[in-house]
C-alpha cells in the first residue's frame, strides 16, 4: 500500500488502479532477471564488496538504460529501473543525483539471499 501512495497513485488514470499498476511492474521484472545479470557480471549475494559502478555498469549493459540507485541512511541500497508511463518497457532512470548512484557508497557488501 506505501509503494502505491507515494509511486502510483499519480498513474492512476493510466492503471486504473493498484492491481493493474503492481501487475505491470511484476510483468516488467519477469523479463529482466537481476540476479542473472549481476552474476553474468561476477556480482553474487555471497557477503562480498562489490564496486557500485561494477553493479551500475552491469545493470546499464543487461538493459542498455541508465539505472537508479537509492541508498538510505544506513547505505543499504536499492537498485531502481525506470519503465516508461504505461509500465510495458524499460527506460533511462533520468534525474537522480550522483550520476545515478544517489547518495550510495563506492563499495558495498551483497549480503547472502535468505
Amino acid at each position: 500500500m506505501q509503494e502505491w501512495q507515494k509511486y502510483g497513485t499519480c498513474a492512476e488514470s493510466l492503471f486504473g488502479g493498484q492491481y493493474q499498476y503492481f501487475h505491470a511492474g511484476l510483468n516488467l521484472r519477469k523479463k529482466i532477471d537481476m540476479l542473472q545479470i549481476l552474476s553474468n557480471a561476477g556480482i553474487h549475494p555471497n557477503g562480498s564488496f562489490y564496486e557500485m559502478t561494477a553493479v551500475f555498469n552491469a545493470i546499464q549493459k543487461a538493459t542498455i538504460h541508465l539505472p537508479g540507485f537509492i541508498c538510505n541512511k544506513d547505505k543499504s541500497g536499492n537498485k531502481q529501473l525506470c519503465g516508461n508511463t504505461a509500465g510495458t518497457r524499460i527506460i533511462d532512470c533520468l534525474g537522480n543525483p550522483r550520476s545515478n548512484t544517489g547518495q550510495c557508497p563506492e563499495n558495498f557488501k551483497f549480503p547472502p539471499l535468505k
